[in-house]
């Protein structure tokens, strides 16, 4: 009997014991951490193709030049252009397993396409990822965050965000790879410090861990044990979690700043509300913010300490890199001149030149910006003979490119504008194309009698300005009335010309002329009065009927009673 006892109790001994060694084990497995440095990557901006053939034709014109300077300048744009941009960036996955990079606007503003690289402890790549998009970007706050290409997700979690607010003398550290002193050279390094201010004048997170260039967009970390991804240190695990995004910092004086992570979730959580809103929600408030911005330009031209906006902002990447040599060429020119005129003008020249020589890549797209969208602008403003400002007249409406157009009234100028997305399906809505609608391209073709429908739409209500290239030109448009009653189109022009009107009904099958007349348009407005049967579309024909004229600028003026 004795035997027996000793027996079982033995047997639940080693029944103890070996439960003891199985919570061992899953306790320690439930400690493991992962490297942070797994999670946090250098972020790569790559150049437009367009963009590198303007700086290869730097190469060749410094290189040629013979000179040190020259030298110099052909191993900077070399360097541009393989490398367009670098920051640093860290992981984030949504709850559906979406992969994504978290990083600063500043690094990825001006980026085509984006390459993230993850490395080793023996700081060896080991995970490179290419051709990740911008999905989003927050200017004001200076965040931006970038997508995989679809099917892309290689990580199963990210870094958590800290959910609690940073309080004086939080311990931190800095995740990145900042540049070690020559400029060009980055490398990983975690540095650690405490925060000196929670909250500064500008919201921002004030502390003394080491930020150098190269850390941009990389995280802002805080002691966090309940986080499964960390480091060990002096043999103790703790892990950590984002408490800010790292932004900028003054070397001389040891004072860092980074983005709150409340701001980084208030982001994050808009931009996925946004991707739920259907195509119009958001490219409204996209389009009035574009034309707002316009009109806040040319209400302020006389304003000597004005800067114009950044108008890069609103451009697809492929309009941004368009032609580089003709865009730069032109604000040079241009500017120049206006300059005299307009000190506002000088002071953007002097800044774009300057961020040419020093960062190639955004001066090239502040020339596109101010040679695509400003420029024009202002020359419709100061033609125009009457005060209009700018404003949306139609659209947005489907276009052939997956994208919306959208017309605008320039000062009386026509313009069409293109809309699409920055990643094609997903990302930001960005003007493609911006270019004046004054005619040019839809001249009528009488097969039979019958024009061919390709019409400008025109607004009732606005004087609108177009032009006859040629004596022989058929200008035609298209309005929309909402009753039947009497129409009033009045035409003006600086030349005395004839012009012969046609009103047609819109039936596609056999378009019917509603009334026929010719004008004799001089200095004053004259008019022609139809009375339209009933609501809906009508075209109106215009053609020029003056013999051995060229480029006549008129303007037109439909309205309803």
């Amino acid at each position: 009997m004795k035997n027996v006892r000793i027996f079982w109790g033995i047997i639940i001994l080693l029944l103890i014991f070996s439960s003891c060694q199985s919570l061992d084990k899953k306790t320690k497995a439930s400690k493991t951490r992962e490297p942070i440095r797994d999670y946090v990557c250098r972020v790569y901006v790559n150049n437009h193709p367009n963009i590198n053939e303007y700086l290869k034709s730097q190469i060749n014109v410094n290189l040629g030049s013979g000179t040190e300077e020259g030298f110099s300048r052909a191993f900077f744009y070399s360097y541009i252009m393989r490398n367009g941009g670098e920051g640093s960036g860290f992981v984030y996955v949504d709850d559906e397993g979406n992969n994504y990079i978290i990083t600063n606007h500043h690094v990825v503003a001006h980026a085509y396409t984006v390459t993230v690289v993850f490395e080793d402890k023996d700081n060896k790549p080991k995970a490179t990822y290419k051709n990740l998009t911008v999905l989003r970007t927050d200017v004001e706050n200076d965040l931006a965050i970038l997508q995989f290409p679809p099917g892309d997700k290689p990580f199963q979690r990210g870094l958590p965000i800290s959910m609690r607010e940073p309080q004086q003398n939080d311990t931190v550290a800095t995740a990145g790879y900042p540049e070690i002193g020559d400029g060009i050279t980055t490398e990983w390094r975690l540095s650690h410090g405490t925060v000196t201010n929670p909250k500064d004048r500008n919201g921002d997170i004030q502390h003394n861990a080491q930020s150098y260039f190269g850390n941009s967009g990389g995280p802002l970390l805080a002691i966090d044990n309940s986080s499964r991804i960390g480091t060990i240190k002096d043999g103790v695990e703790f892990g950590y979690c984002v408490l800010g995004v790292v932004r900028s910092g003054y070397l001389e004086t040891g004072n860092y700043f980074a983005i709150p992570a409340d701001n980084l979730s208030k982001f994050i959580s808009n931009t996925f509300a946004e991707k739920k809103l259907d195509d119009l929600k958001q490219l409204s408030p996209r389009v009035n913010d574009f034309v707002g911005s316009l009109n806040d330009f040319v209400a302020r031209l006389n304003d000597n300490n004005y800067a114009p906006r950044d108008f890069t902002g609103f451009m697809s990447s492929t309009m941004l890199a368009d032609n580089p040599h003709s865009a730069i060429v032109e604000c040079r020119e241009r500017l120049g001149i206006l300059g005299f005129s307009y000190p506002l003008f000088s002071h953007v020249k002097e800044r774009i030149e300057k961020t040419i020589l020093e960062r190639p890549t955004i001066g090239i797209k502040e020339a596109t910006a101010m040679a695509k969208i400003i420029l024009p602008v202002f020359d419709a403003k100061m033609e125009a003979t009457r005060e209009q400002r700018i404003q949306v007249v139609k659209g947005p409406d489907p276009n052939n490119f997956g994208g919306y157009t959208v017309w605008l009234n320039v000062c009386g100028d026509p313009y069409r504008s293109e809309w699409v997305r920055s990643n094609g399906t997903s990302g930001t809505w960005c003007i493609d194309s911006f270019q004046i609608d004054d005619g040019e391209f839809n001249d009528q073709v009488y097969p039979r009698g019958v024009p061919v429908l390709s019409p400008t739409w025109h607004p009732l209500g606005l004087y609108v300005n177009y032009k006859f290239y040629t004596s022989s030109d058929r200008d035609l448009y298209q309005i929309e009335v909402e009753k039947a009653g009497k129409l009033t189109i009045r035409i003006e022009s600086r030349t005395s010309i004839n012009i012969g009107v046609v009103v047609y009904s819109s039936d596609k099958d056999r378009p019917r002329v509603e009334a026929r007349n010719e004008l004799r348009v001089e200095q004053d407005r004259n008019g022609l009065v139809v009375n339209l049967p009933k609501a809906g579309t009508y075209l109106i024909g215009l053609s020029c009927n003056t013999a051995g004229i060229t480029d006549v600028p008129y303007s037109l003026f439909v309205t309803q009673e």
